[in-house]
């Protein structure tokens, strides 16, 4: 299922962990980042014999920065693990951490530099497999390389919602299905609807409604002796009331709309940072597979966010994206080919859009 050498290379940087070590990971502020941060720490913890002594997210940053550096420096950690982060655009500041730490890096992004070094374990996707980045969430990737390692598979309902928190409940859908079989669950066709389905809607209300709230569900479900936790704390609960409602009025003032076929542009102005969540949800369940919806969110700050979704996947969202803001300054877009997002100072709305249409329609709505 592996390359051979990029199997041994990340077990051997487990297996070489010690207790005195001091160990920082980092995650991607999203449900499949909290499940590969979880399925991490326990793995080393289970082979170390002690915890992990400082997981955290990244927030809304950069996969690292300065403070990232000056953190690690200070704190004098030795070990850095990254998971579901694309780190290859800071390749000076990992050089710089390398130089008090060994790190190891894993995820599912597409890369242009591969960072491996004597001081740096590099595995990605794309040059330890042959399955697709989009198509292998992070905490699935981390779940396969650590089951031979220790014993993880009680944190099975743990990848499905890291799975279905990335779209990727159709590539997955046996696993997913036989998870729910094994815990009497009802199975279902559309991966939110399940029982760990709520898992990664609780985790989304979280980030949406409060920036430590990334933070609090990696406790959460670190700390789950099961999904059931998860799903009854009052905390992550009162967070979902709150985005269901603001995503509910974004809905119905879709369905108002005139779509295009191919193309839907959705402009919004959320109280909330609804905008990954209502792209996807409005992609499944309101507009046909084969059409490309982006949603806008204008929430009254210089800065607005941008989410493209297509759910037949035969457009890549992440180049529509990088083309449509390709002349205009201060942005950035990226992700997957059925998923993608990025930002645009707010003065460059009707310019974003422009380009946009230009863009779809100069490739017949095919990238």
């Amino acid at each position: 299922m592996f390359i051979k050498e990029k199997q041994i290379q990340y077990e051997n940087y487990l297996k070489s962990l010690k207790k005195e070590d001091k160990i920082a990971l980092m995650y991607h502020a999203d449900a499949d980042g909290i499940a590969s941060a979880v399925i991490m720490a326990k793995t080393i913890e289970l082979l170390r014999g002690k915890p992990v002594d400082h997981p955290f997210s990244q927030g809304r940053a950069y996969a690292i920065s300065d403070e990232t550096w000056n953190f690690l420096k200070a704190g004098k950690y030795n070990k850095f693990i990254i998971v579901d982060l694309a780190a290859d655009s800071q390749e000076k500041l990992i050089k710089n951490i390398e130089e008090f730490a060994d790190i190891l890096i894993v995820d599912h992004h597409e890369f242009s530099i591969d960072l491996s070094s004597n001081k740096t374990t590099f595995i990605n996707v794309f040059n330890t497999t042959e399955k697709k980045g989009a198509a292998y969430p992070a905490s699935k990737f981390i779940y396969d390389l650590s089951f031979n390692l220790t014993n993880i598979e009680n944190l099975d309902w743990v990848v499905s919602a890291g799975i279905i928190g990335d779209v990727g409940f159709n590539y997955w859908k046996d696993f997913i299905n036989n998870t729910l079989k094994k815990y009497n669950e009802r199975i279902t066709d559309h991966g939110p609807d399940n029982i760990f389905g709520k898992i990664t809607s609780l985790i989304n209300a979280s980030r949406i409604c409060n920036p430590e709230g990334i933070q609090e569900c990696y406790e959460i479900v670190y700390n789950a002796k099961s999904y059931n936790d998860v799903i009854s704390d009052t905390k992550l609960l009162g967070y979902k009331i709150a985005v269901t409602e603001e995503i509910n009025h974004w809905v119905d003032e879709f369905k108002k709309l005139k779509g295009d076929k191919g193309l839907f542009v959705y402009t919004i102005h959320p109280k909330l940072n609804i905008n990954s969540t209502l792209s996807t949800i409005l992609s499944m369940d309101y507009i046909p597979r084969d059409s490309t919806l982006v949603v806008i969110a204008d929430n009254g700050e210089a800065i607005v966010s941008i989410s493209a979704r297509r759910q037949d996947s035969k457009s890549k969202m992440n180049e529509l994206l990088q083309l449509a803001i390709k002349d205009i300054p201060n942005s950035n877009a990226g992700g997957h080919i059925p998923a993608a997002g990025g930002s645009i100072p707010k003065e460059y709305i009707t310019k974003f859009k422009n380009n946009l249409i230009r863009v779809y329609n100069e490739h017949n709505g095919v990238i």
